[in-house]
């Protein structure tokens, strides 16, 4: 027995030896070199396992996979970009900015898309289950979190509806944000004829180290030419029935048009990881032919301003596609022909394409930056942008929720707003309820609508997709949008911190500590 324990525990000071310089060789930075260092070689038995979940940054297996299917995705990925080369955008705004963007994304941002806001969760599901329902051929689903309530039993009875109808169904769910999804519930998708994949159960068969990476990704395709990208998952608290939260403040948006080819080709890479198949889908991009409109949130939302607003609403006079289409009772929230760049993200990425294009965002703001995220976890390079946004004049503004469904995460982000409060920028507390939303408006005409949150696992750890929107008019229904979530929220100062007690303190510190996984 002795003997046993003796080599269990040689065994682990060698394998901590080989971790540690593996990290020294692969650590991103020289401070999380030096962490992993001194505690893989003075403290192994807890290191050791928490550096095999949370210290590799890629996902080798995901990139196997990608590039065992080299010869089929990089054909479609060919065709894809010459069939979207006649869509191709011929910018005059952001040049720079636009060049970056496009080189991370390895993508055009493509003309002639149309751009839906979608407010909340009743507006954006009833667009999901009536694009669903006008679905012919296909429709590609997938989110980070689906759950078996009454929105999920809804949302799946819709799904199994036009199967029925000889449409194709082709369904990816995150097995670690859907832990609580029942096999019931699955096992019906399947039997109905459903084609449904869990994202992580590959890469948790062969490597159960590799639980910190996460698809969090939220898509929905029809026939290729219609497509939903954005904040929501499905699930109850969704559609603000959450007893906890009540209100659930969120933002999604639909597009058709020539980027719904490129948001189809993003799911179709995890497609690829998780079954190794690549099913016959449209691949034929096309103009928008106009989409339905909905009306902004509420009355509310022309007349909401907050401290700085001083800011025209009004749309552009020159729109007569707007103007013709819009009813005398509805306010558009998009305008044909807009430039959209689609940009999937993730830790299979050569680059760190999530940090790399917000760095770039945030640099690139020379008026206003203003962003909407729940989770506010940025790493010190990007604190120093935000920082210097503000010193060159730049209008920032951070909204964040007051009340958090993490608690770790929330926590951190004190610790943050702290930090980066000093050089002015402005951060607001969202009141009602939690606020899930992942947005940010650049100066007069970028918009950014996605799935990654402010914070270091979305720019490094998991799978995003963020949908770059560049026109004036969608930015101003984005502004009118966030001046009313500005209004129902409370304008945070330095001294919030300065007053919390010591123990309070000492938390949100520590609780810094784990930020670069949060």
């Amino acid at each position: 027995m002795e003997l046993l324990i003796d080599f269990i525990i040689v065994a682990v000071y060698v394998l901590a030896s080989i971790a540690a310089i593996h990290a020294v060789l692969h650590t991103r930075t020289a401070q999380g070199s030096i962490a992993w260092l001194v505690s893989l070689i003075t403290l192994p038995f807890l290191s050791l396992p928490l550096y095999l979940i949370f210290g590799p940054r890629k996902i080798q297996g995901y990139i196997k996979a990608r590039r065992a299917g080299d010869l089929e995705i990089n054909h479609l990925a060919r065709i894809l970009l010459e069939r979207s080369n006649a869509f191709k955008s011929t910018l005059k705004i952001h040049q720079e900015s636009i060049k970056v963007t496009e080189d991370l994304a390895k993508l055009p941002f493509t003309h002639h898309n149309e751009v839906n806001l979608l407010i909340d969760g009743p507006q954006s599901f009833n667009r999901f289950f009536e694009a669903i329902e006008a679905a012919e051929h296909y429709v590609l689903v997938q989110f980070y979190i689906v759950r078996d309530d009454a929105t999920g039993q809804k949302f799946k009875d819709a799904l199994l509806k036009k199967v029925r109808q000889g449409v194709k169904v082709y369904l990816l769910y995150d097995s670690i944000g859907s832990y609580e999804l029942s096999s019931d519930y699955i096992n019906a998708l399947k039997l109905g004829g459903i084609e449904v994949h869990g994202f992580n159960d590959t890469s948790l068969r062969n490597n159960r180290y590799l639980i910190n990476f996460r698809n969090h990704r939220k898509i929905l395709v029809v026939d290729g030419k219609t497509a939903f990208v954005g904040g929501l998952n499905i699930g109850n608290e969704y559609m603000g029935q959450d007893p906890k939260f009540t209100t659930w403040r969120d933002t999604h948006a639909e597009f058709s048009g020539p980027c719904v080819q490129s948001v189809q080709m993003v799911f179709i890479e995890d497609w690829y990881w998780v079954t190794q198949d690549l099913p016959q889908l449209n691949w034929h991009p096309t103009a928008a032919e106009g989409i339905k409109r909905n009306p902004l949130r509420d009355d509310t939302l022309d007349n909401a301003q907050d401290d700085t607003s001083n800011h025209s609403l009004s749309s552009d006079s020159d729109n007569s596609l707007d103007s013709a289409a819009k009813s005398d009772n509805e306010r558009p929230s998009s305008v044909a022909n807009k430039d959209v760049l689609v940009l999937a993200t993730g830790p299979a990425d050569t680059l760190e394409s999530g940090t790399l294009f917000f760095l770039q965002l945030v640099n690139s703001a020379k008026s206003r930056l203003w962003i909407a995220t729940p989770y506010f976890v940025p790493d010190i390079q990007l604190i120093s942008a935000l920082q210097l946004a503000a010193l060159r004049g730049v209008d920032v503004r951070i909204l964040l929720p007051k009340k958090s469904d993490n608690l770790l995460m929330h926590l951190t982000s004190y610790a943050t707003m702290n930090e980066t409060a000093k050089a002015g920028i402005k951060f607001y507390h969202y009141l009602p309820g939690f606020m899930h939303q992942k947005v940010l408006l650049i100066d007069k005409d970028i918009t950014a609508i996605g799935t990654a949150n402010f914070g270091n696992r979305s720019f490094r750890l998991n799978f995003e997709l963020t949908m770059l929107i560049a026109g004036k008019n969608i930015a101003k229904d984005v502004e009118t949008m966030l001046r009313s979530d500005f209004a129902q929220s409370k304008l945070l100062n330095a001294a919030d911190y300065e007053v919390l007690p010591f123990l309070s303190k000492l938390l949100i510190q520590l609780a810094r500590l784990s930020s670069p996984v949060q």
